[in-house]
């Protein structure tokens, strides 16, 4: 018999995990997805804000509900701090397996905007400041709390979707996630074999892109690069060389 699963989707805000967590998680037999702003946009759909805190607390409370019945569960979180600490270590005492997925993106600056898009679509708001104080911390609390205790780990970059696997537990040492980061998403990803547990993901991501993509066409959002890669500043337009005769 197989053990329970409790996956783990984290990454900073605009990072893509909702998105990717509805394709994902079916393909992986999990039925419960745990999501702290879905919980507070349904106690408080006008400002979600308002039960952050309530919402949280409420999703601990199911937490506890599954793990007593061994059910196999999600959670989706920026992981900016340890709250998932301490439950990601009963869980494996209980015999869980611990599969983490971990989404980023470019900058600070790309996930402000898709964070915009987002809420202009109906999304829900996270202020500016909040988005950039999580982009780093989320990062190092990956390495330094989640990455260590993952049964299974994979790191994805989704700067411009459908994402590219930076490092797997299956093939490859923490310290190869870690490298990634300290070069600040400067190393480029050589080619890699998919395995099964890749390919289940790599489906899933582009599965979540055509649908994003087209969602955003029936919209009226004209796709565009800029819309997935947010630059730091505007790019400079060359002017046109004089034509010599």
């Amino acid at each position: 018999m197989n053990p329970p699963i409790l996956c783990i989707i984290g990454g900073c805000n605009g990072a893509g995990k909702t998105t990717f967590s509805r394709e994902l998680l079916p393909a992986l037999g999990v039925k419960r997805f745990l999501n702290a702003d879905e919980i507070a946009k349904g106690l408080s759909p006008l400002d979600p804000t308002l039960v952050a805190f309530k919402a949280g607390r409420l999703l601990l409370e199911e937490v506890e509900v599954l793990l007593a019945a061994r059910s196999s569960f999600a959670i989706e979180s920026t992981l900016s701090g340890r709250t998932y600490v301490s439950l990601i270590r009963r869980a494996k005492e209980l015999g869980y397996h611990f599969i983490l997925h971990y989404l980023t993106i470019h900058s600070p600056a790309q996930a402000i905007q898709r964070v915009r898009l987002r809420v202009g679509l109906g999304g829900h708001h996270v202020p500016d400041g909040d988005v950039e104080r999580r982009f780093s911390r989320s990062h190092r609390h990956f390495i330094a709390d989640y990455l260590p205790l993952a049964d299974e780990w994979h790191l994805w970059n989704n700067t411009q979707p459908p994402s590219v696997e930076i490092a797997n537990s299956l093939q490859d040492s923490p310290e190869t996630a870690r490298q990634w980061f300290n070069e600040i998403h400067l190393m480029e990803t050589p080619p890699r074999t998919i395995l099964e547990p890749t390919r289940i993901a790599l489906e899933a991501h582009q599965r979540a892109t055509a649908k994003m993509v087209d969602f955003y066409k029936r919209m009226g959002i004209k796709v565009t690069p800029e819309m997935t890669l947010a630059p730091e500043r505007k790019p400079r337009t060359r002017k046109a060389a004089p034509v010599r005769k």
